[in-house]
């Protein structure tokens, strides 16, 4: 965490923010930061994360890529997969700290590797958000379908009552005139 505690403020939230797009897979975003902010982070690091950058787009190991990704949007075929895409899970800051230095300190198959733990962990857990949303939202349907059941029965049974009195008040009436 040496390097990471170095960083100005403003540096520390460049190499955040590239982290974040670095660990959601959005590698060109990323590159895009680093050559907007280019002379903002220390040169040996910058010239380290543009490497590590350049080497992650040959791969091309998106989240979108993820075979995992593909079966998720195929199980929720209601979702729209651009909400996935805009979902993002919160990386707390001290995890960001901790991933830069590992991108600045290890080879760049052990940084790789490390990154596809956290991005099929960030997988699942936008996966168990999205179950969880699906199943809110059958519940949220449902509800609705019940109270509308209820309020058609309610609706009945006023209706009856209203029936009853006026039957009742007709009888009434006609026993009055007769």
């Amino acid at each position: 965490q040496v390097m990471s505690q170095a960083l100005t403020p403003l540096q520390r939230q460049v190499a955040d923010g590239i982290v974040k797009f670095i660990c959601r897979g959005n590698y060109d975003k990323a590159l895009g930061t680093l050559n907007y902010m280019a002379g903002t982070l220390p040169p040996a690091q910058e010239s380290a994360l543009r490497r590590t950058l350049r080497r992650l787009q040959r791969t091309n190991k998106t989240l979108d890529s993820l075979p995992a990704y593909k079966t998720l949007l195929q199980q929720l075929p209601d979702l729209d997969g651009s909400v996935v895409r805009r979902m993002d899970t919160h990386i707390p800051r001290d995890v960001l700290g901790e991933i830069y230095e590992q991108l600045l300190a290890h080879n760049f198959d052990e940084f790789q590797a490390k990154l596809q733990h956290l991005q099929r962990i960030e997988y699942n857990v936008i996966r168990q958000t999205l179950v969880l949303y699906e199943h809110c939202t059958k519940l949220k349907a449902a509800q609705r379908a019940l109270d509308r059941h209820q309020l058609m029965s309610g609706i009945r049974l006023e209706l009856y009552i209203l029936y009853t009195l006026l039957l009742l008040i007709g009888i009434y009436l006609v026993s009055f005139f007769f």
